[in-house]
């Protein structure tokens, strides 16, 4: 009986022995660092690749698209301003005279003629010249419209080499829209003249006596006795606008 009682227990230790070795290997695996065995729900799923079948075409690749940048547009040019057409030189004779610029006989002795300066002869001179009495006073003025065309007034003040009194002066003025310009001559001495006209509206010219002028009955008398006086013979030689 008492032998019977010990195959019995050593049966039953052999029996747990056997189921329980496997499951103390089992936990010393799982707590030794085994990660597949602890968490096989956290393992990584293996890349799945999908071959190309017969037949199909392959997977669309992503495009990119190129970036257009925005170009600078050149800077607005503004047009330039109108210019004038250039006007061609004019005489002084052609230009539109001012009525009565200094009185009713202001210009009676004034014309365009010849003028002879230092043996020179020059055309179209504006002169003033008198023989035995002069129909005016002095000075005479002659006025013109230069309509804001032209540039420059050109002219030579002189005396005319027949004039008399070698030495006497005459005076000469040149008036630009208010702005007056002075010049003496005498014979064989002449004073060129350059002027800026531009924008200008009006040009006068004044020439003087180089004495006082006798009445026609005075120069008549004066004749009759043999006295003479000193008349005006002087100009403007060629006087022109230049455009």
């Amino acid at each position: 009986m008492g032998d019977t009682s010990s195959e019995r227990k050593k049966t039953a230790w052999k029996t747990v022995l056997a189921v329980a070795v496997p499951i103390l290997i089992g936990l010393v695996l799982v707590w030794a660092g085994a990660e597949d065995y602890r968490f096989p729900w956290a393992r990584q799923a293996p890349p799945v690749t999908t071959k190309p079948t017969v037949g199909s075409s392959p997977p669309a690749q992503p495009t990119t698209r190129p970036t257009v940048r925005p170009t600078s547009s050149p800077p607005k040019t503004s047009a330039p301003p109108p210019t004038r057409p250039k006007v061609p030189p004019a005489l002084l004779s052609d230009l539109p005279q001012v009525d009565n610029s200094d009185g009713v006989n202001s210009s009676i002795d004034l014309r365009f003629e010849g003028l002879t300066v230092n043996g020179d002869d020059f055309a179209n001179s504006l002169t003033y010249r008198c023989s035995l009495y002069c129909n005016g006073s002095s000075p005479q003025t002659w006025e013109v419209s230069l309509g804001k065309k032209y540039r420059q007034f050109t002219a030579l003040a002189a005396v005319a080499d027949t004039a008399g009194g070698e030495k006497t002066t005459t005076k000469f003025e040149v008036d630009v829209d208010g702005e007056a310009h002075s010049y003496t001559a005498r014979v064989g001495k002449p004073a060129p003249i350059k002027l800026d006209v531009r924008g200008a509206l009006r040009l006068r010219i004044r020439i003087f006596a180089p004495a006082d002028l006798r009445s026609p009955i005075r120069a008549g008398a004066d004749s009759t006795q043999g006295k003479g006086s000193q008349m005006p013979n002087a100009g403007l030689t060629t006087p022109q606008l230049l455009g």
